[in-house]
C-alpha cells in the first residue's frame, strides 16, 4: 500500500505543472484518472483548485461524450491512427454547476518510465473568439493607418505574399487591388517588367539583409524612388516608397513660387506697380499718385 502511495506521488511529481499558465492544463494516466491540472483549468471549469486530481476526465464531460471518450479510450493503441491523440477539437465541456461550455481541445501523448500519460491543453473559445475579434480591429486599424500615409507601403508576410499595399503604392507603381489579386506573391511582381527594380539590385533575396536600411532606387521612367525595409517580428517585411522625383519637383516649384514673390516686391518697391500678395495681381502703387500730385498740384499740397 505505501508503494503504491509512492508510485501516486511520484507520478504526481512528474507531470505537475505551472499554475500560472495562460490555458487550461490536465495531465491524466492512460486509465483517464487526472493526474494534474493547473488553476486556470480549475477555474474554466468552476472547481476549487486542485479539487479535481484523482476524478475522472468524464467529470468534465456530458454523458453522451464521456461514454464516447471511455469507448475511444479502450481502442486507443499507441503508435496507431487515433481520433484522440494529436488533433485539436471543438467540444461542449461541462462545468461543475452543470452548464456547458465550449472548449477548443488539444491532447497529447506522453510516456515516462514505462508509464502512459495524456495531457490536454484546453482553451475557452469565448476568450479565443473575443481575442480574434481583437486581433481583427487591430488588423483594420493598421491598414487605416497604412492607408493615410503619404508614403507608398508594401506589406509582405513570411512567404512573400502581398498582405497589404495603401493607395500611394498602387498610385505609384499604376496597381490596382485586381491585378494585385491576380499577383499575391512579391515573385508574381517582378514577373512585370515595369516593376523589375521595385526590390533593388539584390531583389528579394536581398530584404532580409537590407532591412532597417533606406536606399535609393533609379527607376527606368527617370524617377527616383526612396525605399526603406521594416523587418516584421513574423517574418515579413514592411516596404516604405516615398518618390524622391516628387518631392525634389515640389521643392523647386516652392523655391520658383518664393523667388517670383520676392521678385515681384523688389520690383514694387521702385516702381509705380505694387504687388498684392493675396491676389497676386500688380496695381497702380501709392508712389504712383504721390508722383502726380507732386507733378500737376505742387509739392506742398
Amino acid at each position: 500500500m505505501n508503494d503504491q502511495t509512492g508510485d501516486s506521488a511520484r507520478d504526481r511529481n512528474r507531470v505537475g505543472l505551472v499554475r500560472a499558465h495562460h490555458q487550461g492544463t490536465v495531465v491524466a494516466s492512460a486509465d483517464s484518472v487526472i493526474l494534474s491540472a493547473n488553476t486556470t483549468l480549475h477555474e474554466m471549469f468552476g472547481y476549487e483548485d486542485g479539487t479535481l486530481v484523482g476524478e475522472d476526465l468524464s467529470e468534465l464531460m456530458f454523458k453522451n461524450e464521456a461514454e464516447a471518450h471511455h469507448a475511444r479510450l479502450k481502442e486507443y493503441r499507441p503508435g496507431r491512427p487515433s481520433s484522440i491523440v494529436n488533433v485539436i477539437r471543438e467540444v461542449v465541456a461541462r462545468r461543475k454547476d452543470g452548464s456547458e461550455i465550449e472548449i477548443d481541445l488539444a491532447v497529447s501523448e506522453a510516456t515516462i518510465d514505462g508509464k502512459q500519460y495524456f495531457v490536454g491543453n484546453v482553451r475557452d473559445l469565448l476568450f479565443r473568439r473575443r481575442d480574434e475579434g481583437k486581433s481583427a480591429l487591430l488588423s483594420e486599424e493598421l491598414h487605416a493607418v497604412l492607408d493615410s500615409a503619404s508614403s507608398g507601403m508594401l506589406m509582405l508576410d513570411h512567404n512573400l505574399n502581398v498582405r497589404h499595399t495603401n493607395f500611394t503604392f498602387r498610385e505609384m507603381w499604376g496597381l490596382d487591388a485586381a491585378a494585385l489579386k491576380a499577383t499575391p506573391n512579391a515573385r508574381d511582381l517582378l514577373a512585370i517588367d515595369s516593376f523589375a527594380g521595385m526590390f533593388g539590385p539584390e531583389g528579394i533575396e536581398g530584404l532580409p539583409v537590407e532591412a532597417n536600411r533606406t536606399s535609393e532606387l533609379a527607376l527606368p521612367d527617370g524617377r527616383v524612388v526612396e525605399r526603406r525595409v521594416a523587418g516584421l517580428s513574423s517574418g515579413g517585411f514592411l516596404i516604405t516608397y516615398y518618390d524622391v522625383t516628387l518631392l525634389m519637383e515640389r521643392a523647386d516649384m516652392a523655391k520658383a513660387d518664393s523667388d517670383r514673390h520676392t521678385y515681384a516686391m523688389q520690383a514694387a518697391d521702385q516702381s509705380f506697380w505694387d504687388w498684392n500678395i493675396v491676389t497676386d495681381r500688380m496695381a497702380i502703387g501709392e508712389r504712383f499718385w504721390l508722383q502726380i500730385q507732386h507733378m500737376y498740384l505742387g509739392p506742398e499740397i
